[in-house]
């Protein structure tokens, strides 16, 4: 952390972060002249309304801002665009709602539509007695500062502020972030996890590593299967079973075969092979805002008739779920029925981004 006086005024710079004086949320941009910004890919997003292209960031002593730019003016659909800032305020990716390569503490949501303005402007906190896949974690903390107008008229680019008090920054910490846009088709386009110094992470790696330490490694017989994620000696037992493509399941629960192998000693494997990615999970972040207000302007409150979300709302889980049920005994009549068996037991695998978060296997009784 470095502190820089002059003027005086006095800011402080995290974690190599820019620190800059002077922004006003006022929708005139050139505040943020000589500020390093971040370039996202063009046309990477089938709508240009929400295909980011350029970002930043900068901390004084008590705000931090962001600019965000899209390829056409992001706030034109009569059906609504939303931007989301996914803040992960401690660094840490065990707090807050799990995302690969951060752990959300705040959530920032606009919203508008239509008049190229921005409708609503909300920060919210996660409740980390919650469980880190639950989108409902999130409840609404303040409304924050946000503009996209400009002198033209409608503008390509928002800039929004909100308090570092209300995010909990630590210099000690540093911050990671990724912001998103998201239409009401569920077209969305989202930019790499970056931190203050700029670095970028991307998503692929960051599920990688987290595989690694999620997944389990067995050596089985030498007639048999290993554990290890390399799927050719199931070929070799030939034990596939084809299942139909069913076209009104989404591609990562649609089952296109299966198999089950039991080796010279008695452990049984299965295997499951679907069309779309497995566990994949739900990515609420393509959803429409929680809160859309019906004026403009960056001085919506919870008072302007925006519910606030309480802290105990229905659980919204963004895993996937596998359930293997096995008859022990080949007796329809006995255990739980399912599926034309009497199941004994159940397998139940949970996970979302391609990660397995738990594996179980229970008794009916």
């Amino acid at each position: 952390m470095a502190l820089l006086a002059g003027g005086g005024c006095i800011y402080y710079m995290l974690e190599d972060g820019e620190s800059k004086g002077g922004i006003s949320v006022d929708g005139s941009f050139e505040d943020w002249a000589g500020t390093e910004t971040t370039l996202d890919g063009t046309d990477d997003s089938i709508n240009g309304n929400i295909d980011i292209i350029e970002t930043g960031i900068t901390i004084d002593n008590v705000y931090t801002s962001f600019l965000i730019k899209t390829k056409e003016p992001m706030f034109t659909p009569a059906d609504g665009t939303t931007v989301r800032i996914l803040i992960d305020s401690d660094n840490n990716q065990n707090t807050g709602y799990y995302y690969p390569g951060i752990g959300a503490d705040h959530l920032v949501e606009i919203y508008g539509e239509d008049t190229g303005t921005v409708s609503t402007a909300m920060l919210y906190s996660f409740d980390d007695s919650r469980g880190k896949d639950d989108w409902n974690g999130f409840f609404s903390l303040t409304n924050i500062k946000a503009n996209s107008t400009s002198a033209d008229g409608i503008s390509t680019a928002i800039e929004l502020q909100i308090a570092n008090f209300d995010i909990g920054i630590d210099a000690g910490d540093g911050m990671k972030y990724l912001i998103t846009a998201s239409d009401s088709s569920g077209n969305m386009d989202v930019t790499n996890v970056m931190d203050l110094s700029r670095n970028e992470y991307l998503y692929e790696d960051s599920v990688t590593e987290r595989r690694d330490i999620a997944n389990s490694y067995r050596k089985g017989q030498l007639d048999g299967i290993d554990i290890d994620g390399d799927f050719a000696d199931w070929n070799n037992v030939n034990q596939f079973k084809a299942d139909s493509n069913d076209n009104d399941v989404i591609d990562s629960a649609d089952i296109l075969r299966f198999a089950n192998f039991t080796d010279k000693v008695g452990e049984t494997f299965y295997y499951i092979n679907t069309e779309g990615n497995i566990l994949d999970g739900t990515s609420f972040t393509s959803e429409s805002a929680k809160n859309k207000g019906t004026s403009g302007g960056f001085d919506v409150t919870l008072g302007d008739g925006i519910d606030e979300i309480k802290y105990n709302p229905t659980t919204l889980s963004n895993k996937d779920q596998i359930f293997i049920f096995i008859d022990t005994d080949y007796d329809y009549q006995t255990g739980f029925s399912a599926g034309g068996i009497g199941a004994e037991k159940v397998i139940e695998i949970d996970g979302h981004y391609g990660l397995i978060e738990s594996s179980t296997m229970k008794t009916y009784v």
